[in-house]
């Protein structure tokens, strides 16, 4: 399966994206689905987000991964505590039940790729020895040299 994305068909950046969030944990944020349940995918969701600046999501967990790619712009990340500016070409992922914040500080706007992946299966390993670690590997080496 295939398809084409266009930045140009993002939706206006809006407070409500999230269902159940509302407007109180997102703003200044547009986002497209490209991979779903629209497409067939019964696990695996990929999207297009896009922050205009001030644009943000409060600190969240899930019951899921996420993976976060940036494309462009640059913005704050708050994994497990820890603040981060990540930038166009760097990766992070937050593990289940991992708290995390994105907030767009920059001027302009920050766009990324972000996957989850929703297992239908429970967690083989107990809670106590999952890290639950932000980063893959989990040092600040996952994004290359120190800037």
């Amino acid at each position: 399966r295939r398809g084409h994305f266009d930045a140009a068909e993002l939706p206006p950046p809006s407070g409500a994206i999230l269902a159940g969030f509302g407007t109180a944990n997102v703003g200044g944020a547009a986002l497209r689905i490209i991979v779903g349940l629209d497409s067939g995918a019964s696990q695996l969701s990929l999207m297009v987000v896009q922050y205009t600046p001030g644009g943000f999501i409060g600190e969240d967990d899930h019951a899921f991964e996420e993976g976060f790619f940036f494309l462009t712009g640059e913005i704050e990340a708050s994994l497990e505590g820890e603040t981060h500016t990540l930038e166009a070409g760097d990766y992070c992922w937050s593990g289940v039940g991992s708290r995390h914040a994105l907030t767009n500080r920059a001027g302009g706007t920050v766009r990324w790729l972000e996957t989850k992946y929703r297992s239908r299966h429970r967690a083989t390993r107990p809670a106590s020895s999952r890290t639950g670690s932000a980063f893959w590997p989990p040092t600040a080496s996952a994004f290359g040299p120190a800037r």
